[in-house]
C-alpha cells in the first residue's frame, strides 16, 4: 500500500447524469483483480476485457489493453490509499474479425542455448604496405675542390664546421687523412692514420666524431684481415692515440654518435655478418653491449637524426645479395624497429640527415654503381626520390655542414675503384 500526503479535502465526483451509463473503474471504485489462472489459453484481449470486468470477446482498445493495471486512488482521512485498480473505457461493440488460432504449442521447438568458450582475441596482423614509387623532387647539386688522395672504402666526420676524410683503398694505403673546410673550399693535410700492419693503415673503418675527437673504428688492413683498432685524433693538437679496442672486431660496419656516446653497428666479423650493437662511452673509456641490429649486414648506412639511429641498405657478404632494409633504433628502450624499406636495393652506400631527414647516397650491385639519392622522412615513414648524384660511385662518404651535405670520394665502377670527387647536396 502506498501512502502520500494530499489537500486536507478531496471533491468526490459528480454524479453521472440521468440515464447515462455508468463503468467500472471509476475513481473510488474497486475492480476484481483478481489473477488470471491460466495465461496460455486467454488471448490478450480476454484478459483485458476480464480486468475491466467485462464479457470474454469484447473488444479493449489496444492503448488501454496495455495500461490494463493501473493504481486507482481513494481518499481516506487526508491520504490516498493506493488500490490496484484497472483503467477501463466502455466496452466496445465487437467485430465480426475472429481471434486468431492458437498457436499449437507442439509447433514451436524449444530453444536450444549453446554456450561457448570465447575465442581469444588475436591481434589482426598489420599489413605489409610496399615502398611508395618515389618521385622527383628538389634539390641541386655544387661540384667542390676534389679529394686530395683519390680513394674509395673511406670514412669521414665533421668537426668544428670541417670534415675529416680518412683511410680508404688504392693510393692512400689506407694511411691517408685530409681536412676539408667548406667555408674556404680548400683541403689541408693532416696526421696520417696509425699504421696497423705492414706499414699501412685500413679500408672499410667507422668514424664519428664525440667529445672534441674523432674515432676511427675497425675495418681491414691492407692484407684483407679483420682489426679491431680504434684510433682517436685530436684536432687540437693534429694527433693520434690508441683507444680501447672494439670488443667484436669487424670490417664494413657503420659507426655514429648520438647523445655524447658512439655507436659501431654491424659489419661483417670473423664469423660473418654480425648484428653486433656496442656502445663506446669517452667519460669511462669503455665499450658496452646491446641489443643487436636485427638483420646482420655490411657495407650500409647508419644515420643519427632525431635521437634515433636508422640502419638502411647494406648486404649480405656479396653485392650480389642487396638489401633494402631500413631498422630503427631508440636507444632510450634499447629496442629496433623495423621501417619502411629504402626504394632502391643497395650496398656500398654513405647517408647523413638534414633538417632531420636521412639521405642515402650511391652504392653498387654486380653490374653498375647508383646514382641515386634517396630521403627517409622518419615522421611519415616514406621515402622520396631526389635529385640524382653527378657521378655514381659506391665505397664514398657523406658529411653535413649547415646546409649541405658533402658526399665526397668513392668508386665509379662496382668494385676497386677510386675517385677524388667532392660534391654538396643542398635542398632547393
Amino acid at each position: 500500500m502506498i501512502a502520500l500526503p494530499i489537500a486536507a479535502s478531496v471533491a468526490a465526483p459528480p454524479p453521472p447524469p440521468p440515464g447515462a451509463a455508468t463503468r467500472p473503474g471509476g475513481l473510488g471504485d474497486v475492480i476484481d483483480v483478481s489473477p488470471v489462472r491460466s495465461r496460455s489459453t486467454m488471448s490478450p484481449n480476454d484478459r483485458g476485457a476480464r480486468a475491466c470486468g467485462q464479457a470474454a470477446g469484447s473488444v479493449v482498445p489496444t492503448p488501454l489493453r496495455a495500461r490494463s493495471r493501473r493504481r486507482v486512488l481513494r481518499a481516506a482521512g487526508g491520504l490516498i490509499v493506493g488500490t490496484l485498480m484497472t483503467a477501463c473505457a466502455a466496452p466496445l461493440a465487437p467485430t465480426s474479425t475472429p481471434a486468431p488460432p492458437p498457436v499449437p504449442t507442439a509447433a514451436i521447438p524449444a530453444a536450444t542455448l549453446t554456450v561457448s568458450k570465447p575465442a581469444p582475441i588475436v591481434p589482426a596482423p598489420i599489413p605489409t604496405v610496399a615502398a611508395p614509387t618515389p618521385t622527383a623532387g628538389p634539390g641541386r647539386w655544387t661540384p667542390r675542390a676534389p679529394v686530395p688522395t683519390p680513394r674509395s672504402e673511406i670514412a669521414a666526420a665533421a668537426w668544428d664546421g670541417r670534415i675529416s676524410v680518412l683511410a680508404g683503398t688504392a693510393s692512400g694505403r689506407g694511411l691517408a687523412h685530409e681536412e676539408y673546410d667548406p667555408a674556404t673550399d680548400r683541403w689541408t693535410t693532416r696526421a696520417p692514420v696509425p699504421v696497423i700492419r705492414e706499414a699501412s693503415g685500413r679500408h672499410h673503418p667507422g668514424a664519428a666524431a664525440i667529445a672534441g675527437a674523432i674515432y676511427l673504428v675497425g675495418g681491414y688492413d691492407v692484407g684483407g684481415r679483420i682489426v679491431d683498432a680504434v684510433s682517436v685524433y685530436l684536432p687540437a693538437a693534429n694527433a693520434w692515440e690508441i683507444g680501447p679496442p672494439l670488443p667484436t672486431p669487424r670490417g664494413a660496419l657503420a659507426v655514429a654518435s648520438l647523445g655524447g656516446l658512439l655507436y659501431a653497428v654491424g659489419g661483417a666479423g670473423p664469423q660473418g655478418n654480425t648484428g653486433a650493437l656496442e656502445v663506446f662511452d669517452p667519460r669511462a673509456r669503455r665499450w658496452g653491449m646491446l641489443r643487436p641490429m636485427p638483420t646482420p649486414r655490411d657495407h650500409f648506412a647508419l644515420v643519427a637524426a632525431g635521437g634515433r639511429l636508422y640502419a638502411v641498405g647494406g648486404r649480405l657478404g656479396s653485392m650480389a645479395n642487396n638489401l633494402a632494409v631500413c631498422e630503427e633504433y631508440d636507444p632510450t628502450r634499447d629496442v629496433w624497429i623495423t621501417r619502411r624499406p629504402m626504394p632502391t636495393a643497395r650496398s656500398g652506400i654513405a647517408g647523413d640527415a638534414l633538417r632531420g631527414r636521412v639521405y642515402i647516397f650511391g652504392g653498387e650491385n654486380p653490374s653498375k654503381t647508383f646514382d641515386e639519392n634517396e630521403e627517409y622522412d622518419p615522421a611519415t615513414d616514406n621515402w622520396v626520390a631526389r635529385a640524382r648524384m653527378p657521378a655514381p660511385r659506391h665505397g664514398l662518404a657523406a658529411v653535413t655542414i649547415g646546409e649541405a651535405i658533402y658526399v665526397l670520394a668513392g668508386g665509379p665502377t662496382p668494385g676497386g675503384s677510386e675517385s677524388g670527387r667532392n660534391e654538396a647536396f643542398a635542398l632547393a
